[in-house]
Parts: structure tokens; sequence; C-alpha cells
């Protein structure tokens, strides 16, 4: 996956062991809009996971690991899929926030009309979780979408005092420039 693989209870085994529990544990709820219904799919995401991983960094694999969707989980992210570029995807690896920030304008984008105006409150509460300040946030978010506008620079968003503007436009994520990671 692209990480180091490490051990102690700080190392990356431990973190992945944690996230694995996490997911198998997880009751997940998805709303969707395709521009006439509301869609929502409530329910637990796999229906089976048999997960192997080492004790130590030096341990081989023992047996292979598998993640099994749940049909209706599975069937729900096939009707709704998004274009989604593995080069972007790498270029924000190192900051969840600039991640979910391109998936959801990517989802946003893709379906929007007519130019849309969300507040600074409606953002925050999209992607501010650990700001106590909305001036801190407003800051740290304008810095991370400069960030993806470096990458996409005709996305078609823009920030104002009262919050962030988006248009619609053919491509939303078109080929990113090319930008070291």
């Amino acid at each position: 996956m692209g990480f180091p693989v490490t051990g102690c209870r700080k190392g990356t085994i431990h973190a992945f062991t944690e996230q694995i529990n996490t997911l198998a544990a997880c009751k997940l709820s998805v709303g969707m809009w395709d521009g006439r219904n509301a869609v929502e799919y409530q329910g637990m995401p796999f229906s089976r996971i048999d997960v192997w991983l080492p004790t130590s960094p030096d341990q081989m694999m023992l047996w292979p690991s598998t993640l099994t969707f749940s049909m209706d989980f599975y069937t729900t992210l096939a009707k709704h899929a998004l274009p989604i570029r593995p080069e972007a995807v790498r270029s924000f690896a190192g900051s969840a926030r600039k991640l979910d920030m391109y998936f959801w304008f990517n989802y946003r984008l893709h379906r929007l009309r007519e130019p849309t105006t969300l507040s600074w409150n409606a953002v925050a509460d999209q992607f501010g979780g650990n700001f106590d300040r909305q001036r801190a946030f407003k800051a740290h978010f304008a810095e991370d979408l400069r960030d993806i506008k470096d990458v996409f620079p005709k996305l078609s968003v823009a920030l104002s005092e009262s919050g962030l503007t988006m248009a619609p436009t053919d491509h939303p994520f078109p080929c990113p420039t090319a930008r070291s990671a």
C-alpha cells in the first residue's frame, strides 16, 4: 500500500490492525442525490473480513487476506461510482482533508447544474471537525484549496467572505497538471 511496515505500539502494523478492526465493526450510512431521487445505503459495508497481519515487520504473510463487500454496498458503489484520478489521489495522499475535498468536489461538481454558494458554516460542518475557531478553519481550508487548484487549475470553485462558490463545468476534474507529489 506504499507505507513502511514497522512494528511496536506506534508502528504501522498496529495502526493498520486498529483500522481493520474499526472497519469490521462499522455500520455505514451514505446518502446520495441523483438530481431526482434521494438514495441512502445503511448497513455493514463488508460481509466478510479475513485479514491475517504479521506480528513483526520481518514476518511474511502466512495466509492471504480478503475483504468481501456486502452485495448491497457493492451494488450501491457500482451504481454511484465517480471517476477518480489515481495521480490526484497520490498528490493528496499526505492529507486526509485534501483527499476528502477532492472526492467531495468530484461528487458535487459532477452533479452540479447551476452555481451554488455554501456558507462557511456548511463548509465547516463538512470539513472542519478539528477546528474550534472558524477563522483557523478558513485559513487551513483556503490553503488546502490552493493545493488542489495547483493540481486542477480549471477547478471552478472560489472562496469569498460568504463561503464557497462552485460552478458547473463540462469536466470538473480534467487531467491534472504535472506536479511532484
